[in-house]
């Protein structure tokens, strides 16, 4: 039943986005009524700021980060910063910011690669073992992301890849499709799952 409906999902046509991203790159940088910039957090290049936890944006698609507002939104996903900012925020405005972010190129990893033989392994082969599937088995070749339901995690600041696999194991985090991220963080222990994030943040994809 899930890789049911996991195919279904990523069968399902991506929404489209306006070519004029204006609105959303107005919001980034100035913000809308009573909301701050998103890039305060995020920058305008969507590069976040890791030791803040404010993730990478540059490289995801539009349709996944939107999806991440909209869960904010109806509070699927929450978080004490985002809920009542993508709350605030219009429907068209969601989508706007999703394509002035989703506009931005991938730069380079912001870390040095860290030799982890561990972490590796988890994110290219897996553990069967254990049940464990391989990162890249959801999250495509080189974990640049499939969208819209896989986002882009190589690069990704691995302080936040670390809070966000302790948020789907204690079930504070539950927009997962089918619950697979809740079940795969479950599976691993803590160590494991920050030699994933730091073996992440220095991969270098597309």
């Amino acid at each position: 039943m899930r890789a049911l409906l996991l195919t279904v999902a990523l069968l399902a046509p991506l929404p489209a986005f306006a070519q004029d991203a204006s609105r959303g790159r107005e919001i980034a940088e100035n913000g809308a009524g009573d909301i701050a910039p998103c890039a305060s957090c995020h920058g305008m290049d969507g590069r976040g700021v890791g030791a803040a936890q404010f993730p990478r944006l540059d490289g995801q698609h539009p349709s996944y980060l939107l999806k991440q507002l909209n869960d904010y939104a109806g509070e699927a996903r929450r978080n004490e910063i985002m809920t009542p900012i993508a709350q605030a925020l219009s429907e068209a405005d969601r989508q706007a910011v999703a394509a002035w972010y989703g506009a931005q190129r991938f730069g380079e990893a912001t870390t040095d690669p860290r030799p982890s033989e561990l972490g590796e392994r988890l994110v290219m082969q897996g553990d069967q073992s254990r049940g464990l599937q391989a990162c890249v088995n959801c999250h495509g070749p080189e974990a640049a992301g499939l969208p819209p339901l896989f986002p882009r995690i190589s690069g990704q600041h691995a302080e936040y890849a670390q809070a966000q696999f302790q948020a789907w194991r204690e079930g504070a985090r539950r927009n997962d499709v089918a619950g697979v991220m809740r079940e795969i963080s479950g599976r691993l222990s803590e160590a494991e799952s920050a030699e994933i994030s730091a073996y992440l943040e220095g991969l270098r994809s597309r």
